[in-house]
């Protein structure tokens, strides 16, 4: 029979209060109703090997590799907010290259208009060449400047997925979700 401040699951020691293993993740039963009473058979078992998971009987060691749901749960996490990062990255780089992009080409259409009037046989048509170029750059910028926007409000809203996410998972403790949120000092 296991000591009523372990997990039945995974035998880790717990709080009195808990309400879940926060090694394993098992919902706790009330401590009152498991005095004198032996709790039935879970189906732990069952959802570690479908997870791929071998319980562990042994507190983990600071500093020691995470295992079990609390360890899965925190690297799905990390992994969300580091795609998050990436999307807001591409978010920057597709600004940076419409303005790139889109200024060039509004360069090029400016010059085109002022400098081939001058000398240009062919003067309105010169203009009318450049005008519809630095039009076009403009077009450019602003549409790509658009995209960028939206690309990065993706980024901002997976993290904030990953906020409400990591903020109501019960396998995590405090300092595991601060970890994970990065607001470890």
């Amino acid at each position: 029979m296991t000591d009523a401040n372990n997990c039945p699951s995974c035998g880790v020691a717990t709080s009195p209060d808990a309400k879940f293993c926060e090694f394993c993740g098992v919902t706790l039963q009330p401590r009152s109703a498991s005095v004198g009473v032996s709790l039935p058979p879970t189906q732990q078992g069952t959802i570690d090997r479908a997870l791929g998971i071998s319980p562990r009987s042994e507190e983990p060691s600071s500093g020691a590799m995470l295992q079990g749901r609390a360890g899965l749960t925190m690297t799905r996490y990390q992994e969300g907010y580091h795609y998050s990062e990436i999307i807001h990255g591409l978010g920057n780089l597709i600004q940076v290259l419409a303005y790139v992009a889109g200024g060039l080409l509004a360069l090029i259409g400016f010059l085109g208009m002022v400098g081939l009037a001058q000398d240009n046989p062919f003067g309105s048509l010169a203009v009318a060449g450049g005008l519809s170029t630095f039009i076009t750059g403009l077009l450019i910028g602003a549409i790509g400047y658009i995209h960028g926007i939206l690309i990065k409000a993706l980024g901002y809203f997976l993290k904030a997925q990953c906020d409400c996410a990591v903020n109501s998972s019960h396998f995590l403790t405090d300092d595991q979700r601060a970890e994970v949120m990065s607001l470890l000092e």
